[in-house]
């Protein structure tokens, strides 16, 4: 499978971030990862600083206290060794379902010992933690439990060999990619107080839905040569353009950047177009698009940035 490609110059309408400056909490992340055997060696240590985690979660919350900082960047660590366990280690899609239901459970408030496994300690340290300074809502359970949905229909297609259609793939990649997730976090630690019935508003609702597309679509192209070498390509997007449409690769990552690109003026012009949801609501309305917009510019500097995709 080719692997060199030409990565594209994304439009971006949306000013760079000055992100989050709390430095100690790198070094925090890597003690916390130690802590539950999420980290094995100096090594994956050394590949998660490089990975620099900091840098996309302290665009999408530039202005959160160190806590929540800290907080944040040990749930980015927390889903990069979940994701890694579903893409690279290839395990039975019947264990996955059972460590998602031992996880939810968790999240639910069930107990852990050292007898459960790093990712099993590690989130019940990250929900208790949750617990005692923001509380954890049922949006936000129920957006990792529709991660966990995505991730197993991602483990099932490679347990099969199965290359989704171009349709399935536009229905799963939203739950797949952590951007809800990311969203309810920045409920609780930004404090955004939108009511049941705001939060459901279509224009948000379509903004935050553009935002996971443009990160999840660019991502595609950003990890196609990592996810080609290591074979977890099966559900990257630029792959199933090639075979649905028969494309060769750099067509693919053409035809993906030029989705990407159309996403962020139809962002752009719906943001222009959002109507006040009322007064009282305007500056928690703010907050939440600037977060949509975080998520976009952060994902797309971070990606130029980091060398994980090469690794």
């Amino acid at each position: 499978m080719p692997t060199k490609i030409t990565i594209p110059v994304f439009e971006c309408s949306i000013p760079a971030i000055t992100g989050n400056k709390h430095k100690e909490v790198e070094s925090n992340m890597i003690q916390w990862g130690n802590k539950f055997g999420l980290i094995t060696s100096p090594e994956s240590g050394n590949l998660l600083l490089e990975a620099n985690i900091g840098g996309f979660s302290g665009c999408i919350y530039p202005d959160i206290c160190a806590t929540n900082y800290q907080l944040s960047n040990d749930w980015f660590i927390w889903m990069l060794f979940y994701d890694k366990l579903c893409d690279s280690e290839r395990p039975n899609p019947h264990e996955v379902l059972a460590l998602n239901r031992r996880l939810l459970a968790i999240l639910d408030g069930a107990t852990v010992s050292e007898l459960d496994n790093p990712l099993e300690r590690a989130l019940a340290d990250i929900r208790d933690r949750l617990l005692a300074q923001h509380g954890i809502g049922q949006n936000f359970v129920r957006s990792v439990a529709q991660y966990f949905q995505g991730n197993l229909w991602e483990v099932v297609n490679h347990a099969g060999s199965t290359l989704p259609f171009e349709t399935t793939y536009f229905k799963f990649r939203p739950f797949t990619g952590s951007i809800y997730i990311l969203a309810e976090l920045a409920h609780l630690l930004k404090q955004i107080r939108l009511t049941p019935v705001i939060r459901e508003n279509i224009y948000l609702q379509q903004l935050l839905l553009m935002a996971s597309n443009h990160s999840t679509w660019s991502n595609e192209i950003f990890s196609y040569v990592k996810e080609s070498k290591d074979g977890s390509y099966i559900n990257n997007l630029v792959y199933i353009l090639q075979h649905e449409r028969g494309l060769a690769v750099q067509e693919a990552i053409d035809y993906v950047t030029k989705l990407c690109n159309n996403e962020m003026r139809a962002f752009t012009q719906l943001k222009v177009s959002l109507p006040s949801l009322g007064v009282h609501m305007d500056s928690d309305v703010d907050c939440f698009v600037a977060f949509c917009e975080g998520v976009i510019r952060g994902h797309l500097d971070w990606a130029y940035e980091t060398e994980r995709y090469s690794k």
